[in-house]
């Protein structure tokens, strides 16, 4: 949050506001803002605090906070609710709407009337965009680093070779489904210098699971900004990382990728060569989290990817 200290008022209500449109919401009652509200797993501890801050600064009140058990799942959450309506109205100056998704609406009528928009953030300095699309990943955001080792042909005066790659792919994923929003992600992305394409899922209801970053170029650039604002902790939704920051998750990945010994695609003779090599990158990749997770004060991976 050491970010979000030196913004002023307008500007924090603005982060409040893709805090709402990413993974918070905005109750009405008979078309009147009733209230918003959070709710998280208890690894996300730190959104909670996020948003204490950010309403604490901007109205000069505070949250209601609870936990509570989902009874479909028993699993433990967080809630913290504010419920001050005269202050909530404050964010229909920056977005005609907030609800992302048609709800009791028909999917027609949800997206024939005044959508969500994010293109409050498309005049703000660089700094500010990447306060929003950070904010957003912290929320609704993945980190997906992963060593592909794969059998390739090659075809060379009419004879075929064969070889194998070792490929590292990281993909940095941020959750939407209503596709005006997806349209404002990337077109901040796009301000921003980053390349990111659209994720396509028949099970929601616009079809799109989000947006995707994932040419190495773009992911340096956006894991370079720090990844998310807040400590928020992986869910147990990823059973690689669960437990463990997010943002830490991200330091990882981007100090290998600029290691100078760093490959992103290695070609091999032998399956053994390549599997070894493989297992070198998966190693720095999950192991060193573990070192650090037990270590706090190591800062910095030095690995030794020239051979």
């Amino acid at each position: 949050m050491k970010d979000l200290i030196q913004l002023n008022k307008k500007q924090l209500l603005k982060i409040l506001a893709i805090l709402v449109l990413s993974d918070g919401h905005l109750y009405k009652h008979k078309d009147v803002p009733k209230n918003i509200r959070l709710v998280t797993s208890f690894f996300g501890e730190d959104q909670h605090i996020l948003f204490k801050f950010l309403c604490n600064k901007i109205f000069s009140h505070n949250v209601k906070r609870r936990t509570a058990i989902r009874k479909l799942n028993n699993q433990k959450v967080i809630i913290s609710d504010y419920n001050y309506r005269n202050d909530i109205l404050l964010l229909y100056s920056l977005s005609p709407e907030y609800n992302t998704t048609p709800g009791n609406k028909s999917k027609a009528d949800y997206l024939g009337s005044l959508p969500p928009t994010l293109n409050f953030m498309f005049n703000e300095n660089k700094s500010m965009k990447w306060l929003a699309l950070r904010t957003y990943f912290d929320f609704d955001g993945s980190i997906s680093p992963t060593v592909k080792l794969k059998l390739k042909k090659d075809k060379r005066e009419k004879k075929i070779y064969e070889y194998y790659q070792v490929q590292f792919e990281c993909e940095i994923k941020i959750s939407e489904t209503n596709p005006f929003l997806v349209q404002d992600l990337l077109t901040l992305c796009e301000q921003l210098g980053i390349k990111a394409t659209i994720r396509k899922d028949k099970r929601n209801w616009s079809n799109i699971s989000g947006i995707c970053i994932s040419g190495i170029g773009s992911v340096k650039e956006f894991l370079k900004k720090g990844g998310p604002i807040t400590g928020v902790l992986i869910s147990g939704k990823s059973n690689r990382f669960k437990g463990i920051p997010k943002k830490m998750i991200c330091q990882n990945v981007y100090e290998l990728i600029t290691n100078r010994n760093f490959l992103h695609s290695k070609s091999f003779k032998n399956k053994k060569e390549a599997t070894e090599y493989r297992n070198k990158l998966n190693y720095f990749i999950l192991e060193s989290l573990n070192k650090k997770l037990k270590s706090p004060s190591t800062n910095k991976l030095h690995p030794n990817l020239s051979s």
